[in-house]
């Protein structure tokens, strides 16, 4: 790190409200430098010295040191400066009402000195993500450690978007762990800020790449609110924790190096996970940070942290959070099956046990044999010949010689609710369905069906033909059988059947 151009230990800074003691540089970048320092502070009657961070206004290819003070090197470039310089205020200003977050850092105050602008943040004592990760054996985290600290900076993130502020470099750099482990997002200097409509406020066009971390889409520049920005970086963060490895610049990042890179870091949901909201195109990748927050609690299964890679392994218990409980498919280890899914448009790999689509589908395949069965009773009538007439009382009289009928209910025009009766009366002939009589009688013979009445004309012969729908005339002489209400052809028509 280059700090030539730094301002040196012992200089002294005053604000409005103290004085700060610069310590050394912490880092650097593009648009601005960041110290440690000093300030005697006063608690109640108790004097003591504080630490805090301080960062500076200065681009390194438009300014230069001169002492203390700032100058800007070029005059072409004065009004590129005065832009940028408005921009670090903007931020300053921004963070310094963001600040009652626990896991963002927060802003004291804001001045300018020396040609430029400070504002003062809080100091973390700890060590930034990436180099915890590092120091850890294997130079990875526990799936369930790395899990806790993506939710934490998630929430962060969330907060910002929910201000239409977003961060634009999220990394294991920006992410500092205090003494509690918990984690906090620093470094605003990209940050953008959207009104209403999701356009931008200022007009400073600030770019920055952090190979890995960057979506594809910052690559030719972000004009509008983009919260899948930081999805993407929050995504490749995770999987640094997981694999100690910075991700594949965005246009090379695919799903099946994703499961590859992972196998033996972690479960296959968050595999899945990953792969949702590390998609190349953001129309595709999660659409949100609580989505991809709720992606990674959905599903939960037996870590398998450190599973050697050349583990076959397909085994995994698998539950879901229900009223705030764990509930588990079964008792037993289920075998894991893949399967497509579409989330968000894209197209993924998952994992899930088989278990309950086999329960569902015996389910199923036995209620689809029952209704067979019924069905099959109620057509063959249990095996016998069935013949039956309709009595004065609206009952259908069954005579089954090999098997009696269940008792049915039977619903007549009045609303009446009759059973439907078994006796066994003598077989009767079967009648003719047409008439012959030249000389039809105008008489008509109404009779009762089981919901409605019908009418139809008797002939002179005493048969009686059925009328064009399909209902039946109770008989002058014979009774019908049940072959005469089943299946039979359409009768012939006669004259009979269209005059009164």
């Amino acid at each position: 790190m280059d700090i030539s151009q730094a301002l040196p230990a012992g200089t002294m800074l005053a604000s409005r409200q103290r004085k700060y003691k610069i310590k050394k540089v912490l880092g650097q970048g593009g648009f601005g430098i960041t110290y440690l320092a000093t300030s005697r502070i006063t608690v109640e009657n108790i004097t003591t010295e504080a630490s805090f961070c301080i960062k500076e206004h200065y681009i390194h290819s438009m300014n230069e040191r001169r002492g203390t003070s700032v100058i800007i090197s070029n005059p072409n470039n004065v009004a590129d400066v005065k832009n940028s310089l408005e921009a670090f205020l903007g931020e300053a200003r921004r963070l310094n009402s963001l600040s009652r977050h626990d896991n963002i850092v927060r802003v004291n105050e804001v001045f300018e000195a020396n040609g430029t602008a400070y504002y003062v943040m809080q100091f973390i004592d700890g060590q930034k993500l990436s180099t915890y990760v590092r120091g850890r054996d294997g130079g990875v985290l526990p799936e369930e450690e790395a899990l806790r600290i993506t939710d934490e900076v998630g929430h962060a993130l969330s907060f910002l978007h929910e201000n239409r502020v977003t961060h634009l470099d999220v990394k294991p750099d920006n992410i500092m762990l205090n003494e509690d482990m918990r984690p906090v997002l620093i470094d605003f200097g990209l940050a953008k800020h959207y009104d209403k409509k999701g356009r931008p406020t200022s007009s400073i066009k600030v770019m920055g790449i952090s190979e890995g971390y960057a979506p594809i889409e910052q690559y030719v520049g972000i004009t509008e609110f983009t919260p899948e920005a930081d999805v993407y970086a929050l995504a490749a963060t995770l999987f640094f924790m997981l694999t100690g490895q910075h991700p594949p610049v965005s246009t090379k990042i695919t799903g099946t190096l994703i499961s590859e890179q992972l196998q033996g870091h972690a479960s296959a949901s968050t595999v899945k996970a990953l792969q949702h909201g590390l998609e190349r195109l953001k129309e595709m990748r999660t659409h949100s940070v609580e989505a991809f927050l709720k992606e990674l609690k959905e599903t939960v299964k037996e870590p398998v942290a450190g599973k050697p890679k050349d583990d076959d392994s397909n085994n995994t218990k698998r539950g879901i959070y229900h009223n705030g409980e764990l509930v588990f498919d079964d008792d037993e280890v289920q075998p894991v099956e893949e399967h497509k899914e579409r989330v968000g448009g894209s197209t993924a790999i998952s994992r899930h046990s088989g278990g309950g689509n086999k329960r569902y589908y015996l389910l199923g395949l036995a209620a689809a044999l029952i209704v067979a069965v019924i069905v099959g009773a109620v057509l063959l009538g249990g095996g016998g010949k069935t013949t039956g007439v309709p009595d004065g009382n609206d009952t259908l009289v069954v005579d089954d010689t090999t098997a009696a009928e269940p008792t049915v209910p039977v619903t007549t025009s009045e609303g009446d609710s009759k059973e439907q009766t078994t006796p066994t009366p003598t077989k009767p002939s079967t009648p003719s369905t047409t008439s012959t009589s030249s000389t039809p009688s105008t008489t008509k013979t109404s009779t009762k069906t089981g919901t409605q009445k019908s009418s139809g004309t008797a002939g002179s012969s005493g048969k009686t033909s059925p009328s064009t729908s399909g209902t039946v005339s109770k008989p002058a002489t014979k009774k019908k059988t049940a072959d005469d209400y089943f299946d039979k052809p359409a009768p012939v028509k006669t004259s009979d059947d269209y005059f009164n």
